[in-house]
């Protein structure tokens, strides 16, 4: 009813941390209540679609991780007005990405290196990193999945991954020549974690370069290809 002065209304589950005493028993999704979520909304947007041309309602990406369903085509998100919650991130960057790909030269590229990101995130950079590799055979990488040992392990995105879980899960393990984290595991200022951990402190730790990658396309195949300035 308020449509058109709300422009859009992105659907995103709660991060239920392991620190909730004495609050009230929240529930968090599973495959079966994450499909149900998505079986709701769809119904919504689709007729809403049909009588105002927008869908209104956006799924976040991680109800269809939850609910094991792909995630929709870059043209389900209209303008991707709900991007800075977390909705589409998954089909804009896949955009992004082979569009990286048709547009660069096929150089014989070499690097090794390894990516660190939240559990829900792990296949999605396998995926990526698989057509990547058809173009630049000579990349050797590893994507690590980092448990959330700081807020709880039902918290799964990356961007709420902590300096010192990566250095517990990362040490003594094979990191190839850096290792890549997406920057949406920084604060604002993007010099350190959420447990105020600074990446140099989370380098030294592990005795590896870190290049941070933004969330966009360009800025991670410039990270893969070892073009992006190391820290």
């Amino acid at each position: 009813s308020l449509y058109p002065c709300v422009k859009s209304v992105g659907i995103v589950p709660v991060g239920l941390t392991k620190h909730r005493d004495n609050l009230y028993n929240l529930k968090p999704y599973d495959k079966k209540s994450a499909g149900d979520v998505i079986n709701t909304v769809k119904s919504f947007s689709e007729k809403f679609k049909r009588e105002n041309e927008t869908s209104l309602a956006f799924l976040a990406d991680e109800f269809f991780i939850k609910a094991d369903m792909a995630i929709p085509d870059y043209d389900y998100y209209e303008d991707f007005n709900q991007l800075e919650n977390g909705v589409g991130m998954t089909a804009l960057l896949n955009e992004e990405i082979d569009y990286e790909l048709a547009s660069r030269k096929d150089d014989d590229i070499t690097s090794s290196f390894s990516v660190a990101t939240g559990v829900d995130a792990k296949p999605i950079i396998e995926n990526i990193l698989e057509k990547v590799k058809k173009k630049w055979q000579n990349l050797n990488s590893i994507v690590y999945e980092i448990k959330n040992e700081f807020f709880g392990e039902s918290i799964t995105v990356a961007g709420l991954v902590t300096g010192q879980d990566i250095i517990k899960q990362l040490s003594g393990k094979p990191l190839g020549d850096y290792l890549i984290i997406p920057d949406v595991m920084l604060r604002h200022e993007n010099d350190r974690f959420l447990d105020d951990l600074t990446v140099d402190e989370v380098k030294n730790a592990l005795n590896i370069d870190i290049v941070v990658a933004s969330g966009n396309g360009k800025s991670f195949i410039d990270a893969i290809t070892g073009k992006k300035e190391k820290n």
